[in-house]
């Protein structure tokens, strides 16, 4: 009778520490993934942020070189999502910086600017966008195609 206990009590106590081992590494495996999928969107943000960086820069310099007489337009499209999460481009007057956000995971990413041209506040969703010079505003602007 001793023989036939062991042998069941030792099968359940090897279930039971396998059932926490596997569920241990589950656990860790699903952090280590988070952790990643929000470092692909981290620099995917980055990379978009640097192109429209460059072409809010060409808006810039275009305006300069026709003294604020012409109608400047760039229209671009940039993917609608990153990792499957959409994300937020705001051009901010007073810090003169593009920011990028998107909310599920919750991360930001800024690119400084180095125009002449005034900047105003305004923002687009990714995707078609457009970067102009508004007359009235005397600024670039940014927004949604």
């Amino acid at each position: 009778m001793t023989r036939g206990l062991s042998t069941a009590l030792g099968y359940v106590l090897t279930l039971g520490i396998t059932v926490i081992l596997v569920s241990g590494l589950f656990m860790a495996g699903g952090n280590f993934v988070d952790s990643q999928r929000e470092e692909v969107v981290r620099t995917e943000l980055e990379i978009v942020g640097e192109q429209v960086a460059t072409h809010v820069n060409a808006a810039d310099r275009l305006n300069e070189s026709g003294m604020g007489e012409t109608n400047v337009t760039i229209e671009q499209r940039f993917p609608p999502s990153v990792v499957g999460t959409a994300y937020r481009i705001n051009l901010e007057e007073d810090d003169q910086r593009l920011r990028l956000t998107t909310d599920n995971p919750s991360i930001e990413v800024t690119i400084p600017l180095a125009n002449t041209t005034t900047i105003a506040d305004s923002s687009a969703s990714g995707g078609q966008i457009v970067i102009e010079y508004d007359q009235g505003e005397n600024a670039v602007v940014i927004d949604s195609a």
